[in-house]
């Protein structure tokens, strides 16, 4: 009996604490800055040591917001492209936890801290990996529904592939990005 009413009382705090919230959905376009380690024969060349890759993606982001924060999921599509015709790929899903910081009427400062995993490809050998993250940035409304948004994040990554695929043999670590995003969210 007594483990039925704690448990009532904590469902009841909970929805009550969740219907603060609004859901809302978003999408961003951002520029990724990405530190790749690589040890890695294609076609008989072999390259190694440390590069920087950028290029441009979408993320899409669904979750809960009120005027203090938001809580979501983001799915981001970091990586995808062809060398020598071996796909090389990044996907990642975060959870993110920001804080609000009113700036005036109709626009915060956001800052917070994201987790999650990442998946590497290559060839079609993949690996996962952690990886976790800060970002800040500014929110403005537009209306009661609609906002836009400009933010940076730093993600640290834990991704690694050893593997031959093909006619490709090496080491790939993702180690570190860099994103620059703007975006629009919708408020239900």
């Amino acid at each position: 009996m007594k483990k039925s009413l704690v448990l009532a009382g904590l469902l009841l705090a909970s929805s009550a604490a969740v219907a603060d919230y609004t859901p809302f959905i978003g999408a961003d376009i951002a520029y990724h800055d990405a530190s790749l380690k690589a040890s890695l024969t294609i076609n008989g060349t072999t390259y190694s040591g440390s590069d920087s890759d950028t290029y441009v993606f979408p993320s899409l982001k669904a979750g809960i917001m009120n005027d203090k924060g938001r809580v979501y999921l983001r799915y981001d599509v970091a990586y995808d492209e062809d060398v020598d015709g071996v796909n090389l790929s990044y996907d990642s899903v975060d959870a993110n936890f920001e804080a609000f910081y009113n700036w005036n009427s109709t626009t915060d400062i956001f800052y917070g801290a994201h987790l999650g995993m990442g998946w590497l490809a290559i060839g079609g050998v993949d690996d996962s990996g952690f990886q976790y993250g800060a970002q800040t940035g500014v929110i403005h409304a537009l209306n009661d529904n609609v906002s836009i948004e400009a933010g940076v994040r730093y993600t640290k990554t834990s991704a690694e592939i050893s593997a031959t695929a093909g006619n490709v043999t090496g080491k790939i670590e993702s180690d570190d990005v860099f994103t620059a995003s703007i975006g629009i969210n919708y408020k239900f």
